[in-house]
């Protein structure tokens, strides 16, 4: 996976984008930054938006979680900060936690099998505790 880059090496639509994405929410939507950008009065087509965050996934800067087969949010990548989802799929809601003895476990998997991880994601899928008290799954 590509390092970080300063933001001296991205082009002024990139840079602007990456500041989007910094005060977007964690786990952010396409349109959560074309709104961020529409607010402060900046023009980039829909399409360049795509094209920047597709080329932020090639370098690590971002990472996309797929909720289902035609949804999905990004999450600006911070190395320090590891921690694995929990998906609600009546309200989409997204969970986080982190768990030393998973990550121990993954670890020793990984040992087991002479394999190298450089990253992972764990998705969980089921329904909130907001969900299952209104009886929404079914």
């Amino acid at each position: 996976m590509g390092h970080h880059e300063s933001e001296g090496s991205l082009t002024a639509s990139q840079t602007i984008v990456l500041q989007a994405i910094r005060s977007a929410p964690r786990h952010f939507h396409p349109d959560d930054i074309l709104n961020i950008l529409k607010k402060r009065k900046i023009r980039i087509s829909r399409a360049t938006v795509y094209r920047i965050l597709e080329h932020f996934i090639d370098q690590g800067i971002i990472k996309r979680h797929w909720l289902d087969q035609n949804q999905f949010r990004y999450e600006l990548v911070d190395r320090k900060d590891h921690h694995d989802h929990m998906i609600c799929l009546s309200c989409g809601d997204m969970f986080e936690f982190f768990d030393v003895e998973i990550e121990a476990i993954q670890q020793e998997i990984c040992e087991e099998h002479r394999f190298r991880p450089l990253t992972h994601t764990m998705l969980l899928f089921g329904y909130c505790a907001r969900c299952l008290a209104r009886r929404v799954p079914p």
